[in-house]
Order: C-alpha cells, then structure tokens, then sequence
C-alpha cells in the first residue's frame, strides 16, 4: 500500500533530507489514489504551484547548513509523534475496512463520493457481498446485546 512510501518520505524529511524526492509530489501521488483524500492532494498541488519560490529559498538553507527539523532539540519527539499518527491512520483504515466487509459498503468512501475509484458513489451498506466473518465478528456483539435486552424486556423499543 502507499502507507509505506508516505511513511518512508515522512521520516526522510524529518531526518532533514529529501532522498531527492519531493514531499509535495509523493504525497500527492499518494492521497490522489485514495478517494477520501482528494480534496488534500488538490490543495496540496495548489500550495506546491504557489510555494515553488519558499521551498527553493528552504532547500537552499539547507545546503548552506543552516538548521534541519532533525537537528532541532524536539526531533525525537515530533519523529515519535509523527509515528503515532500514520500507525493511528493506518489502524482507523484497518476498522474502516473491516466494518465496511461487515456491512457490504465500499471500503474506501461508503458510497459517498462519485469519484471514488472503486465504487463511483455507489457502495453505501448493503451494496456489495457482506463478508460473514467480518459481520459475526464486527457486528455480531452488538446483535447478541440487543437480542438478549429483547429477550428480557420485551416491550423495549
């Protein structure tokens, strides 16, 4: 999957280098496949197109040694930060796609977005095959929990 790249080009520039690969670019390339992402590659290429002048002025401070994110006193903590984040992201896509098995929705926009590249707008809950693994394991508790408050209380709504 592109996590690993956006992982790898994420360290890299807190590392203070850039491999020779732009930031800006890979990202791009990274969030324009995942439709949920769209609206952030678009800005992000908008940005890149204004900001051609600024990055060029930082790439140049850099080569003449001037302070890098990696030599700042607060590196290790924004690396381990930056960390926590994309493994939170890629555990939020993980429940999102395991939900979305459960129910029969598309994984990456649940029929919400026309330009999705998997399912145009179309895959709300109930569109595709629900996985019944997915659905025993996903959705299954919280039957079991409203069958036996039936069970009990019958006259409950």
């Amino acid at each position: 999957m592109n996590s690993d790249l956006l992982r790898q080009v994420l360290l890299a520039r807190l590392a203070g280098g850039s491999g020779g690969v732009s930031t800006t670019d890979v990202l791009t390339q990274v969030l324009q496949g995942d439709p949920r992402f769209a609206a952030v590659a678009q800005v992000m290429q908008a940005g890149a197109v204004a900001n051609v002048a600024s990055d060029a002025e930082a790439d140049a401070d850099v080569q003449d040694g001037q302070d890098t994110l990696s030599d700042a006193p607060d590196a290790p903590a924004v690396e381990a930060a930056m960390r926590e984040v994309l493994d939170e992201c890629e555990r939020l896509r993980a429940r999102s796609a395991r939900l979305a098995a459960a129910l029969g929705a598309c994984h990456l926009c649940w029929g919400e977005d026309a330009s999705c590249s998997y399912c145009s707008g179309t895959g709300s809950v109930g569109t595709f095959l629900i996985d019944r693994a997915a659905f025993d394991a996903e959705i299954g508790p919280a039957l079991d929990q409203l069958n036996n408050r039936y069970r009990r209380f019958p006259n409950t709504q």
